[in-house]
């Protein structure tokens, strides 16, 4: 997980790559913490200009089982939105793994060393990225604005630099957890809000009907 700036929050190294990524999530200690309710989330707060409730979220793919994108293709106009929010959310942390694949060549190749050694190499290159991204004038000429993807003023997409760079993937095996109802209802929340007059985008219908 990351923040908003493509620094790292919580990392989970040790995986075996045949595991769904919602199986890694729910036997990691993030994963357990969430589920017994011992994170220290925020309460529940107002949505940006409007009065409606909103619990704190985690932004997810179709393989994990809390807020997940409407599925099918015969959607409505209000979930192709939620949709394309979702989806710009969750690019934020494929940037980060972009940034460090393109930054960290180690990254670009099969690690020879003992299983132990590479989740010190990984953990290290997390924690010296975070300490770079957090200094300002490193920052800067660590992640140029061209490394990562943008939006123009119409909402027309901008692939990063590290696209093309990194031989970084992404690659999601799909769980077999489905969502909650309480999580379906969460996310019809954020879809109204995201097509109201206080949560949407100007060139949020536009950027749809590009991608159609």
């Amino acid at each position: 997980m990351c923040d908003a700036n493509y620094c790292f929050t919580i990392v989970d190294i040790g995986a075996y790559g045949r595991q769904s990524d919602g199986g890694v999530l729910y036997n990691s200690n993030f994963g357990r913490a969430l589920r017994e309710g011992k994170l220290d989330i925020p309460s529940p707060s107002s949505l940006p200009h409007c009065t409606d409730v909103a619990p704190y979220v985690v932004a997810e793919d179709e393989a994990f089982p809390l807020l997940r994108p409407y599925p099918g293709r015969n959607l409505t106009q209000k979930q192709k939105v939620f949709n394309f929010r979702l989806s710009r959310a969750r690019r934020i942390i494929e940037n980060t793994f972009g940034i460090i694949a393109t930054k960290w060549r180690i990254l670009h190749r099969p690690i020879l060393a003992t299983p132990e050694k590479c989740e010190s190499y990984i953990k290290a290159i997390c924690c010296l990225h975070n300490f770079v991204k957090m200094d300002g004038a490193s920052a800067r000429a660590y992640c140029l604005s061209t490394l990562v993807d943008h939006e123009d003023h119409l909402g027309n997409f901008h692939p990063g630099e590290w696209r093309s760079q990194s031989t970084w993937q992404r690659t999601t095996q799909m769980g077999t957890n489905t969502s909650s109802q309480n999580a379906r209802c969460i996310r019809d929340l954020f879809a109204d809000y995201f097509v109201s007059e206080h949560g949407a985008v100007p060139w949020q219908d536009h950027a749809i009907k590009r991608t159609e």
